[in-house]
């Protein structure tokens, strides 16, 4: 079975040991197996994320709802609804229910897609759909315990912390199969597996304008169309790096995408982090700036919650140099290190009083305002916990170090 994305870097540990339990599981098993899967409505709507989306040619779909929660966060259950103690995020919630929207949801893109490509109503028709909790931190000893057990809708639907293994988790899955008169074929199969190649990432741009203009209507077109993105892109929008990562690719690969969705997710992680994103291009701020709230907002939809606005004092956007009315990363960094920023024309002025720093930094000012502050400052201290930097071909290399 193949898995995407290959690396989970960034995610809850609870979704890391049951990734990594369903790896060592299904390794050797056809299909494929996607983290945070997110499917959509036919607007672009992020309808529910899946924590794990597994698609087997036998076993069929299966949806993982993963919690990270320990016995003691779980105060009782009444029906589908938890109810949590005041430590943990909310104070109840639904997993079981969770799970089942998610699965609904996939069902509904997999039959869009099937529609779309001509395929045969049957095909969808024999696929089997399923869906489990998984609770790494909670032994069923534990559950028993506690009294929770009793719970009907919760009979044969939660994965346990000693549930994680190969042998227990395929035969789950074989479980829940349950009897089909007919299975689909490798080819039928391949049909649907091509759904999940376009990542969830996409634009959402209204649909509706009220100019009349075909170029108009066209540009919006091509606005709504899925951003598709391969697996190696995958990987690196959801990962968070522990050091330093340079990202290369030609213009127009997508990096400003994947950069603006790994500084919500890193915000959406790690709430309390103060974090930047910082550019070369005055007219790109706007551009980035919804591009963030758009990412942010689909990570929270995503995880149930409900969608707002990335927290700006935390989330911070910055032109690298700055400008009139637009905050720049040089300037707030040159004011942390006790030294007054230089601004364009203090730069045009100083470099034109010498011919030799006139004829070197005649097209590199900026250069030259980062180097001034490099050799100037006693001391730059580390005010943020992560900076991610766009269009870093564009920035001289005072402005990186």
């Amino acid at each position: 079975m193949r898995f995407f994305p290959a690396s989970t870097i960034g995610v809850y540990e609870s979704e890391q040991r049951l990734w990594q339990a369903l790896k060592i599981a299904l390794e050797h098993e056809p299909g494929k197996a996607y983290f945070g899967f997110r499917p959509r409505a036919d607007n672009g709507r992020v309808i529910k994320e899946s924590d794990v989306l597994i698609m087997h040619q036998e076993y069929g779909i299966c949806v993982i709802e993963c919690k990270g929660c320990q016995i003691y966060e779980i105060s009782q259950i009444e029906n589908d609804e938890w109810f949590m103690v005041d430590r943990w995020y909310t104070k109840s919630m639904q997993p079981l229910a969770q799970a089942n929207a998610a699965m609904y949801a996939v069902k509904q893109e997999i039959e869009r897609h099937a529609v779309a490509q001509g395929l045969d109503q049957s095909v969808t028709l024999n696929i089997h759909y399923s869906h489990f909790v998984a609770l790494p931190y909670i032994t069923r000893q534990q559950w028993q315990e506690q009294g929770l057990g009793g719970s009907p809708t919760l009979r044969g639907a939660i994965l346990f912390q000693e549930d994680l293994t190969s042998e227990i988790i395929c035969h789950r899955l074989a479980a829940h199969k349950g009897w089909r008169e007919n299975s689909l074929s490798y080819e039928e199969w391949s049909s649907i597996w091509d759904f999940c190649k376009r990542d969830n990432l996409r634009t959402t741009v209204a649909t509706k304008t009220r100019e009349s203009s075909g170029i108009v209507r066209l540009m919006n077109q091509i606005a709504n169309q899925t951003v598709v993105l391969d697996q190696l892109q995958q990987k690196i929008a959801s990962e968070i790096p522990s050091g330093p990562q340079r990202l290369r690719g030609l213009a127009g690969t997508g990096k400003t995408i994947l950069l603006t969705k790994r500084a919500a997710a890193m915000h959406y992680e790690y709430p309390d982090w103060d974090i930047v994103f910082t550019f070369y291009t005055k007219s790109l701020y706007q551009q980035t700036k919804e591009l963030i709230i758009r990412a942010y907002r689909d990570l929270l939809e995503g995880h149930g919650l409900t969608p707002r606005s990335p927290n700006w004092n935390q989330l911070k956007i910055f032109k690298a140099w700055g400008g009139k009315g637009i905050d720049g990363f040089y300037a707030a960094l040159a004011e942390k290190c006790g030294s007054k920023p230089k601004t364009y024309n203090d730069v045009q002025r100083e470099i034109q009083q010498d011919h030799e720093k006139s004829k070197k930094y005649f097209q590199e000012k900026f250069a030259y305002a980062c180097e001034c502050l490099e050799a100037d400052a006693a001391n730059i201290p580390q005010i943020y916990d992560a900076i991610i930097i766009d269009e870093g071909q564009d920035l001289p290399p005072a402005f990186i170090a």
